[in-house]
């Protein structure tokens, strides 16, 4: 005799076994999306959007005093990223000579 004959397969059981206590049926009207009202992750999102520092690529810095004409000037900055990693860099800055007054003559 086959052991994997169709009559010695158990069947479902013929009780459903008992839900655990914390567990919550949910009908098919309950498991659509609730548009009543805000949704929380948008809004734990929205709030640590408003935390978060702006990121920008350019700065740009205004001088008091005009540079010097044939001058030149090292510009040292020192940038810190999101994840609070520093990075300093160095430029040389060339202020090209002032042009000659023009011809009067």
């Amino acid at each position: 005799m086959d052991s994997l004959a169709a009559d010695t397969v158990p069947g479902p059981p013929d009780t459903p076994a008992p839900a655990a206590a914390d567990s919550v049926e949910l009908s098919p009207d309950s498991v659509a999306a609730d548009t009543t009202g805000p949704n929380l992750d948008s809004l734990r999102i929205a709030e640590l959007l408003t935390q978060r520092p702006t990121v920008y690529r350019q700065v740009i810095i205004v001088l008091t005093e005009a540079m010097i004409p044939d001058t030149r000037y090292v510009v040292e900055a020192t940038v810190r990223s999101l994840q609070n990693i520093a990075n300093t860099t160095e430029r040389l800055l060339i202020i090209p000579p002032a042009p000659p007054p023009p011809d009067s003559s």
